[in-house]
């Protein structure tokens, strides 16, 4: 297992959980670094949230820890609790137990937040009666006591709120009435009895089903060490061929917090919620967690991890590069495996240009991948693979100068890196040439190598190559006046167009324009003596 590099703080390089237990106690690293490279880690969210001091502090804790870890049916009850102590506002409260049970309330042993949940609708019959009806057909572990508690209430509602239309009319016809309204009390309770056997039978058969499953999950929390995976992979199996997709996803949330560090859960939940009809927003969500989440564990079986990169990719540039730098750092081959995302994007091609050919594959996801591999590259073969793609026209060429990543990229190499003036003076003339790139983002790259090259002793040539020679005709004369007849610049002052190859000299700016038909000016201006 590869930890990130985020906890390595000085002398401290956690391996084990003791590890960083230690170097947590020994305050060598925070406890927000933990839950932050290890959003699942549930103790170390706990002690996080009693480290603060105030109330507000800890709602905001509580608010992070839920969101950075949903799954955990632990931290939603303690947050509901702590909103019901602080007397905070109703719909709060209702909004945090919504989100509670969405992500936990199908967990097998979710009765404590239904406890909590119940207790606090209590006295609105309305609410109250809508969640035991959703209660009693999801399938818990103390599901028998939560169906008798049905039971008792149930029978002081009309029949009508908790049966739907049409199986009222059928239960009005086996009486023998021809509309609901000729069912007599006695026959009412008949029919609720009867209604509420079905459901429970239904439903305790589910538990005892999944009791097969449940008895045999010895690990439910976050761990470093091996797990037994195959238990949790025979549940999911058997949840998803129920048509119960609200049961197969909670156990996926559960699942996720012990095997959440490896890329193929989160790749086998995105492809489930994807075949089920989830929501986008849904989907995406799940996406973030995982890039979140997931390690880079297994660096030579590439293609799990990548494929969940494709399923929000053109929306998650950023992000992408984010794993690829990981990726960079933590892979012996970082071109190959580079490459090899690039196959596992788009199954059958061979090399980078043959990406562009795909419609479906977005081109400023293509360029992500690209500069990436030119981080892998050393100098020479960048600056060839910007001639061949620039400078001659190739089948990356157009994408390649509408990127605004790529011109980002090749200006912090030459000028930041490099501090090669005569070579950012070369791809400056091609940015302000090119019209591909929208201008906003033109003025924004051709800015920051402005200021690359003013911290190069002052150098100033990195003006659009339209913008020095016009200024300058209009000044040779003398410095304050435009004179009506503009001598012109005899010597060019930017005639390369290709990147130099010398990357050892580090070039001064070019030399001062000189001008021809100074003499045809206007007026002369003659020094004083």
């Amino acid at each position: 297992m590869i930890l990130p590099g985020e906890l390595t703080l000085g002398k401290c390089i956690p391996h084990t959980a003791k590890d960083i237990k230690e170097c947590v106690a020994d305050k060598k690293i925070g406890i927000s670094e933990v839950v932050e490279v290890f959003p699942l880690w549930e103790e170390y969210w706990l002690m996080e949230i009693d480290s603060q001091v105030s109330s507000p502090l800890k709602k905001a804790s509580y608010e992070k820890a839920t969101g950075a870890f949903p799954n955990s049916l632990r931290l939603w009850c303690d947050y509901i609790r702590f909103l019901i102590a602080e007397n905070a506002d109703r719909d709060i409260i209702r909004s945090a137990y919504t989100s509670a049970l969405h992500y936990c309330g199908h967990h097998f042993n979710a009765d404590s937040l239904w406890d909590i949940v119940l207790e606090f609708e209590k006295l609105d019959r309305s609410v109250l009666l809508k969640l035991y009806l959703q209660l009693i057909a999801i399938p818990l572990y103390e599901y028998n006591r939560f169906y008798t508690q049905f039971i008792e209430i149930g029978k002081s509602y009309e029949l009508s709120d908790i049966i739907d239309e049409t199986t009222l009319e059928s239960y009005a016809e086996g009486f023998g009435h021809k509309s609901v309204d000729g069912l007599t009390l006695v026959e009412r309770h008949q029919a609720f009895d009867d209604f509420a056997y079905k459901r429970h039978q239904k439903t305790q058969s589910q538990v005892v089903a999944k009791w097969e499953y449940e008895e045999k999950l010895v690990d439910q929390k976050f761990t470093l060490k091996p797990v037994d995976a195959s238990r949790w992979w025979d549940y999911i199996a058997w949840s998803r061929s129920h048509d119960a997709v609200a049961d197969a996803i909670s156990v996926y949330e559960r699942a996720l917090i012990v095997l959440g560090l490896s890329p193929k859960i989160w790749l086998s939940y995105i492809a489930f919620l994807n075949q089920s009809g989830a929501s986008k927003e849904t989907q995406e969500k799940v996406f973030e967690r995982a890039s979140a989440t997931a390690l880079w564990d297994d660096v030579d079986d590439l293609g799990p991890r990548l494929r969940i990169l494709w399923c929000q990719l053109s929306q998650k540039n950023d992000l992408l590069g984010q794993w690829l730098d990981t990726l960079a750092t933590t892979s012996p081959r970082p071109q190959s495996a580079i490459f090899q995302l690039t196959q596992a994007l788009i199954p059958g091609i061979s090399n980078l240009e043959e990406a562009i050919k795909d419609p479906k594959f977005p081109t400023e996801s293509l360029a992500v991948l690209i500069v990436a591999y030119l981080k892998t590259l050393d100098t020479a073969a960048v600056r060839k693979f910007y001639n061949d793609h620039i400078c001659t026209t190739s089948k990356l060429t157009s994408m390649l100068k509408r990127s605004e990543l790529f011109w980002k990229f090749i200006v912090e190499y030459e000028g930041f890196r490099h501090y090669n003036m005569q070579n950012l003076t070369v791809v400056v003339s091609a940015i302000t040439a090119t019209r591909q790139l929208p201008k906003g983002s033109r003025q924004a790259i051709l800015a920051t190598a402005e200021s690359m090259c003013r911290a190069n002793n002052g150098c100033t040539v990195l003006m659009e190559p339209a913008a020095l020679p016009e200024i300058a005709r209009r000044h040779v004369a003398h410095p304050g006046i435009i004179r009506e007849h503009i001598p012109e610049i005899a010597n060019p002052q930017f005639g390369h167009t290709r990147l130099s190859a010398d990357f050892d000299v580090i070039s001064a700016a070019p030399p001062l324009p000189q001008f021809k038909n100074v003499e045809k000016s206007s007026t002369q201006i003659v020094p004083q003596q």
